[in-house]
């Protein structure tokens, strides 16, 4: 009980300390012991802002940060290619938080460092700075060089260029179980199955493995699941087949470098810089590193703000200095982790540019932080629900995320009657009740699916029409209310004039669609087109679920053609042809 009140305690100094010019009212919920949420509307003129910030305390017992792979694998044949939203990650493993974290080309494959209880799953970018968690619960962040080192049994080295990843050209890459069920390597590469491997890999050990046969490369070949398989194409391929033949021993390792970043434009991966470390590296960075991710760039050092876009490849007019959804994480002179997400591209939350996320960082107590994936990445999950609002308008799967956990009660959960709703208008949910009946005090609210949104003091909203589940939980209490959110009345026309098929001369299509004042469609609306010089075929019509009709006009000549569509007391579009 006592740990409680400190907790609470803490809670309220969080809320009401710091540069406050910029804060409006933040509402704090203890997740768990070590685990808090405040969430904070920041008003104009730096406003509208929804923020979110996690404050972890990593020496309370059970409290833990770790890098999650989405689908627990770098790639997969899904659709999303090995990509999940973070809702569904955290849920799958259990968590009590989770925010996304590296940036991603559309696959699962994050573009930076990823360590995952200690195996290195992804090696850093050289040139992007990353996050990362010791055993004994230390933050880091640096920027690293990977180094890989492959020597043959007659004592030749070669690159190990990357672990986990596809193949570019002449590389030679490492796949564990971790990057999925097969090696997708292309016919023209190589491939060697080890016929033995300590796993995990780590950053900074050396290995030594027994060979199989150097093979070609075959897509679908299984990588085995207590053992690796070496992957290469030109350059890469030829040194394989000179050095290494069945039964061989070789020695592989990769090592991280610090690699500082000198002002101006990035200088790339330095392979020069690779091969003049490669054999001579007496301690690997991050060795004793646990948990990491990649991010870029940095946004906070040693207390100051250092946004070093430019250095690390970002564009400072489109990336660096536009406000956008944002997504960082940081830490604080006594060790608190600081995971926060900032909603944007929307008229109730704008999003930082860079600096100004580094500014307001610095005043949440970070002394080291840097920036992660965000714009429509952006999303963080508390207590099984969403507690932004994704700038998609519905969660994007990500290749990964830092998830929290902590130690939290069994949950019962109960379902309240269901709720319909116009697109825009607000309302207040209840959350849990207690024995008594009443409603227990401070849930933490969110949404399942990360389409609505609900403030932590249970106002919901949605600008787009569909179902939304909001969630509460509050202790060991749950309560779901499913609601239906229906497009609001008729508000605009939107029509367009296209070829026919086939591309008649004489014809064209009028596309027309009604929409609310949130671009939800109006289904079922009488829509009625009328052509200057031409016959309109189809005409009234009814929308149909996309809110959209169509008809052909059949044209008396070939000037003047125009197309007016009206629907009911709207303003009527005319559209012309070209």
């Amino acid at each position: 009980m006592r740990r409680f009140t400190q907790l609470s305690a803490i809670c309220i100094t969080l809320c009401i300390a710091g540069p406050s010019s910029l804060r409006a009212e933040p509402i704090c919920r203890t997740l768990a012991p070590g685990v808090v949420l405040t969430q904070e509307s920041v008003a104009p003129p730096a406003g509208p802002l929804l923020v979110n910030i996690l404050r972890v305390d990593l020496k309370t017992p059970g409290v833990r940060i770790c890098a999650e792979l989405g689908r627990d694998v770098v790639l997969t044949d899904e659709a999303a290619k090995g990509r999940e939203a973070i809702g569904s990650l955290a849920a799958r493993h259990n968590a009590v938080a989770a925010i996304n974290a590296d940036f991603f080309p559309y696959t699962g494959d994050p573009l930076g460092i990823a360590i995952r209880n200690g195996e290195l799953l992804s090696e850093p970018m050289a040139q992007r700075v990353a996050f990362g968690i010791t055993a004994g619960g230390l933050a880091r962040f640096d920027t690293l060089l990977p180094v890989g080192t492959l020597t043959s049994a007659d004592g030749t080295m070669f690159a190990l260029n990357g672990i986990n990843r596809p193949l570019a050209k002449d590389e030679i890459i490492l796949l564990t179980p971790a990057y999925g069920n097969r090696t997708r390597v292309a016919n023209n590469g190589v491939q060697v199955i080890f016929q033995n491997i300590p796993s995990p890999i780590r950053a900074g050990q050396e290995y030594t493995v027994i060979t199989g046969d150097v093979q070609p490369g075959d897509p679908n070949a299984p990588i085995p699941a207590s053992s690796a398989v070496l992957t290469a194409g030109g350059a890469g391929a030829e040194w394989l087949r000179a050095h290494v033949k069945l039964g061989d021993t070789i020695r592989l390792r990769i090592d991280l470098a610090p690699n500082p970043l000198p002002a101006g434009p990035p200088r790339g991966d330095l392979a020069s810089r690779s091969a003049s470390l490669r054999g001579r590296i007496q301690k690997s960075e991050w060795a004793d590193v646990e948990q990491a991710v990649g991010g870029g760039p940095w946004l906070v050092r040693e207390g100051k703000v250092a946004v070093d876009g430019v250095e690390e490849g970002f564009s400072p007019a489109d990336f660096t200095g536009k406000r956008h959804p944002r997504t960082a994480v940081g830490v604080t002179s006594t060790g608190e982790v600081l995971l926060v997400t900032v909603d944007g591209r929307r008229d109730t939350s704008k999003g930082f540019t860079l600096p100004e996320l580094a500014t307001y960082m610095i005043g949440l107590g970070a002394i080291n932080a840097i920036n992660l994936d965000g714009g429509g990445s952006t999303s963080m999950v508390a207590t099984s629900g969403y507690v932004n609002m994704p700038s998609d308008g519905e969660p994007r799967a990500v290749a990964d995320a830092l998830v929290v956990y902590a130690n939290v009660p069994a949950v019962t959960e109960t379902t309240d009657p269901p709720l319909t709703l116009i697109a825009g208008e607000k309302a207040i949910l209840t959350g849990p009740k207690g024995p008594d009946g009443q409603p227990i005090a401070d849930p933490v609210w969110g949404t399942l699916e990360g389409k609505g949104f609900v403030t932590m003091n249970g106002e919901i909203t949605s600008t787009k029409a569909g179902s939304i589940t909001a969630i509460a939980t509050v202790g060991s209490a749950r309560v779901r209310i499913s609601v239906t959110i229906q497009a609001g009345p008729p508000s605009k026309i939107k029509a367009t004039l296209t070829a026919s098929p086939n591309n008649p001369p004489d014809r064209n299509m009028v596309s027309a669609r009604i929409v609310d004042a949130y671009d939800n469609p109006i289904v079922g609306a009488t829509v009625e087109i009328s052509a200057t010089r031409g016959v309109v075929d189809g005409t009234p019509a009814t929308t149909d679920k996309d809110g959209r009709v169509q008809a052909e006009v059949v044209w008396d000549t070939d000037k003047g053609r125009s197309a007016t569509v009206r629907c009911g007391q709207l303003s009527a579009v005319t559209v012309k042809a070209k």
